[in-house]
């Protein structure tokens, strides 16, 4: 069993910084024009890649890493300008084929950046300004701006540069934006310096943001805002604009709006990065409102919950320690029982009735042979005399939870290379979970710790590389020889054990779970695995700082405080949490996943413990969750097995390769004619939302599309947008 298995990934989201004003600037030109002044002519061209362009001033902007985050996850087709550094030229935007780009992102409204130490500039000049302008009234494409600063009612410029977005200020001149808190400087439960804001959908916001909870409050934190009123006709002459989302006065802080010359132009009024909530509350719905809803990509929610051990025992924390106490734990181990495991079935059931969002929502129980027993008779009493009670209620549950491969025993797999004994953990752990009648992932391992991927505890120097290491890796350490109270090291994935990755090839496993908090397991993209052979491939997993030892939220408490308070292994927190702020930090940080990956959260089996009639540490995790996520949104979450997220996953991964070997999409307007080929020499799965082909489905209202492509193939198909 692990001790202790690293700092997780487990705190507060809050980079890159969003809690600064948006500096003004004048547009660098003598010669700018005001937007509009220029009347469109005629029909606008109708031919666009289904490509999307994001302008950001830096790299490091938050809100070009904002877009670029929620594009990723999406599997979106986009192409960045780095407006500082490259310039808007006319072969940017367009080339032979007509259009390059459907839809425009811009980072801020102005592409405000510090050019010297306190003097700010805009990115674009004039001329870049109009060009941008032209583009989208000629080709009719839609812009967003994800941050953006109002207009100040100045008699000559009456408007924010670069262009009128239809808003103006609501505070005094000099005092236009509100700061609200940071989380990191201020403990859950205490005063907030500056309280978050909470803004609402209007009509118009739940149109366009039609997958959220049309009542929900959503909380701006941790970034910086303006809020706004609608410019009036005198104003802002030929401007019409719609409030999208609105503060508790009724301040507009996001806004549809129309320019002078027809432009479409949604515009939010507070900073975002890719970890806020608002910001992926909100993004799905921008990029969508950008392609008028086509685009290659697609999104799902996907709520995974792993409970490791199932059958085994584990250590004890022992809730008496403090931080900078010796690390100690209970002399007796723990294991649930069966009335343990029969209260988990009916917390599971009081879950999906009270949040129907769950979706019929089962726990993954990774499951360990050698702690059951076959004999004995399947019951779901949980008072049933038996020779294990555990393994009684296991028959019972069998097809009620789902079931996933972590071993017979729970070895070490860091260091087993004899092709036998591999065999046998892997191999037999499948007879057992089929003679037991499990519903079971056969093409999924989870091994024990994590472990055989390279993250490991070795000494130093290395004596012998054992034969299943390259030899350039560190020789791995016995459970009790020389460097086992060291902490695991990541040696990269060119040190897993090469043994273990070949048995389960042969034993037909397609997957295999890595760790999120270790660098060298974290795949090129958000929902992307690694390929550690032809046909297997990794996909890392989210722990959680529920440690595997801890059975009362006392004990959760306990360990918590033991690593984050003050004097703690890793001290974070100024002062210590009780187990409510915890189970908040936790699920805010399950919710963001939820959001953007595929993979599950994992805990073990201690965790399942009745600590209370209908308590446990998992379902009290999973309910604040799902109060959290149906506070919302108005969509299901998915809960597949693990073998189909696999799969998924699988597909995922060719369709960024697809992407990053270069797609050919079009879409026609004029003839309703939407075109996609895969470049040569490359084939695979591409996802698209907003027509049904290939493989369709309807997720939140949205139709969306698998196909296979092979290389060269080129796929036509007609499509109309709904408005």
């Amino acid at each position: 069993m692990p001790r202790f298995e690293g700092a997780p990934v487990a705190l507060p989201l809050q980079q890159p910084d969003a809690n600064r004003p948006l500096p003004r600037v004048q547009i660098p030109s003598s010669s700018r024009s005001r937007p509009g002044s220029v009347q469109a002519q005629g029909l606008p061209a109708n031919r666009v890649a289904l490509r999307i362009l994001v302008i950001g001033p830096t790299p490091e902007d938050p809100g070009l890493q904002a877009w670029r985050a929620l594009l990723d996850q999406l599997g979106a087709n986009y192409e960045v300008l780095i407006a500082s550094t490259q310039a808007l030229t006319p072969s940017v935007l367009e080339d032979s084929a007509g259009g390059r780009f459907q839809a425009v992102l811009l980072a801020s409204n102005n592409l405000a950046y510090e050019v010297s130490p306190g003097v700010f500039a805009s990115a674009f000049d004039a001329d870049e300004w109009n060009r941008l302008w032209d583009y989208q009234r000629r080709y009719a494409v839609r812009l967003v701006s994800l941050y953006t600063f109002l207009g100040t009612g100045d008699p000559v410029f009456n408007y924010a540069e670069p262009e009128d977005y239809c808003m103006r200020a609501v505070r005094p001149a000099g005092d236009e934006g509100v700061r609200t808190d940071n989380p990191a400087t201020n403990p859950p439960g205490d005063p907030p310096l500056y309280p978050p804001v909470r803004m609402t959908l209007t009509p118009e916001g739940r149109g366009v943001f039609s997958y959220l909870n049309p009542s929900a409050e959503i909380p701006i934190q941790n970034a910086y805002l303006y809020p706004a009123r609608l410019a009036t006709p005198e104003e802002s002459p030929g401007c019409s604009a719609q409030p999208l989302l609105q503060d508790s006065s009724g301040n507009v802080l996001g806004v549809l709006s129309r320019s002078s010359d027809g432009r479409e132009r949604i515009a939010l009024t507070f900073a975002s990065n890719p970890y806020l909530l608002h910001t992926q509350l909100l993004g799905y719905g921008l990029v969508r409102w950008a392609t008028r809803g086509l685009f290659i990509g697609e999104r799902r929610h996907i709520l995974a919950v792993d409970v490791d051990d199932w059958g085994l025992e584990s250590d004890w924390w022992d809730e008496a320690l403090q931080p900078g106490d010796p690390l100690r734990y209970r002399s007796e181990p723990f294991r649930i029982s069966a009335q343990d495991a029969w209260s988990v079935y009916q917390q599971q059931r009081r879950l999906n009735a009270s949040y129907p969002l769950s979706n019929g929502f089962m726990l993954n129980l990774v499951f360990n042979g050698r702690g059951v027993n076959l004999g004995v008779a399947a019951s779901c009493n949980p008072g049933v005399s038996s020779g294990d009670p555990l393994s009684s209620l296991t028959k019972c549950l069998a097809s009620r939870m789902r079931w996933v491969n972590h071993t017979r025993d729970h070895p070490s797999m860091d260091n087993i290379t004899d092709p036998a004994a591999l065999r046998f953990q892997i191999a037999e752990n499948t007879r057992l979970a089929n003679q037991m009648g499990l519903w079971y992932s056969p093409k999924t391992l989870k091994t024990g710790e994590l472990s055989g991927l390279g993250w490991y505890r070795s000494p130093a120097p290395a004596p012998v590389v054992p034969p299943a290491l390259p030899s350039d890796c560190p020789a791995v350490s016995g459970p009790t020889g020389p460097g086992a109270d060291e902490p695991r090291k990541d040696f990269g994935l060119i040190c897993a054990n090469q043994a273990m990755l070949d048995r389960a090839v042969e034993l037909g496993i397609r997957y295999i779970h890595g760790n999120y908090s270790v660098g060298s397991h974290k795949p090129p993209c958000p929902i992307c695995g690694v390929a550690l052979r032809p046909n297997l491939l990794m996909i890392p997993v989210w722990p959680t700082n529920i440690a595997y030892t801890v059975t009362t939220p006392a004990e959760a408490a306990s360990f918590y405080n033991y690593i984050y308070a003050p004097g703690g292994r890793f001290p974070y927190w100024p002062r210590a949490l009780t187990y409510e702020e915890i189970l908040e930090q936790e699920t805010n940080l399950a919710l963001h996943h939820l959001q953007t990956s595929a993979s599950s959260h994992y805990f073990h089996q201690a965790n399942l413990r009745e600590y209370a009639p209908g308590r446990s540490l998992v379902f009290d995790y999973l309910e604040r969750l799902m109060q959290k996520y149906t506070s919302y949104y108005s969509i299901p979450v998915l809960n597949p097995s693990w073998d189909e997220i696999g799969a998924y996953v699988a597909e995922r991964t060719q369709h960024t390769a697809l992407l990053r070997a270069g797609i050919t999409a079009f879409w026609d307007r004029g003839q309703g004619r939407v075109t996609i080929s895969a470049p040569a020499g490359t084939s695979g799965v591409l996802f698209f939302t907003g027509a049904a082909q290939g493989v369709s489905w309807v997720y939140g209202g949205d139709t969306v599309s698998k196909v296979s492509l092979s290389a060269g193939q080129e796929l036509r198909f007609s499509y109309y947008p709904g408005e």
